[in-house]
């Protein structure tokens, strides 16, 4: 954020923001995801399904482009 005296003798602001989220999915032992038709899916399922192949730990990340304001 940045606030500069206007020309008006007002301040000006401006404001640039991104958002960022990440989260790895991998099997904790105490949780549990609904799903729809299957009722409650636990990750201990889910981890002894990573355990014999079936499936994988994975990252996911993403983010929004720089915004800006101005004042």
């Amino acid at each position: 954020m940045e606030v500069v005296p206007g020309p008006d003798g007002w301040p000006r602001t401006a404001v640039r923001d991104q958002t960022r989220v990440y989260d790895r999915y991998n099997w904790d032992a105490n949780k549990a995801t609904p799903v729809p038709a299957m009722g409650n899916v636990s990750d201990a399922q889910m981890a002894r399904q990573q355990q014999s192949g079936q499936a994988k730990e994975y990252d996911m990340g993403c983010q929004s482009e720089v915004r800006g304001w101005n004042g």
